[in-house]
């Protein structure tokens, strides 16, 4: 179904760069298992960060947008809370390698070049490999923060 909606938004027209989130709400884990380390481990927790940065792209449908990294990709759709003064209420699916294995939900203020999230990311440990991780479940507070494309 994620496969179908990326075709899908490729054939429909234009696919521009939203953003590109440094840290990632989608899943929204190495603000809380990855950065504690730094002190003990250096390596680790910079190679995480590496494959969590997400660009996120606009699609041709007002409001959905598909974020890709090497750890996660999702599916949003994002829409006005405030509008003029930029805060926003977002939700959708959080894949990896097209197997939707969670939620996220959450709100963002952008101002300018910026965009500062928080919301909750509900992650399964289901794989392609065990489609059976549905049945535990990982809630965690999420932040993001990303750098928005002025000139859309």
């Amino acid at each position: 179904m994620i496969g179908l909606f990326l075709v899908g938004a490729a054939m429909a027209g234009p696919v521009s760069l939203d953003r590109v989130d440094l840290i990632s709400e989608n899943p929204g884990t190495w603000i809380h298992y990855e950065a504690p380390t730094f002190g003990t481990y250096s390596t680790r927790p910079i190679l995480r960060f590496v494959t969590q940065v997400q660009p996120v792209w606009d699609t041709p449908w007002e409001g959905w947008r598909v974020g890709v990294s090497i750890a996660s990709q999702a599916v949003t759709y994002e829409a006005p809370l405030v509008e003029d003064k930029g805060l926003y209420w977002s939700g959708g699916v959080q894949t990896v390698l097209l197997m939707p294995r969670g939620f996220t939900g959450g709100i963002a203020w952008r101002w300018k070049a910026l965009r500062v999230g928080a919301g909750v990311s509900a992650v399964s440990a289901a794989t392609w490999v065990r489609p059976g991780g549905w049945a535990q479940w990982t809630v965690l507070p999420t932040l993001g923060v990303g750098l928005v494309r002025q000139n859309k």
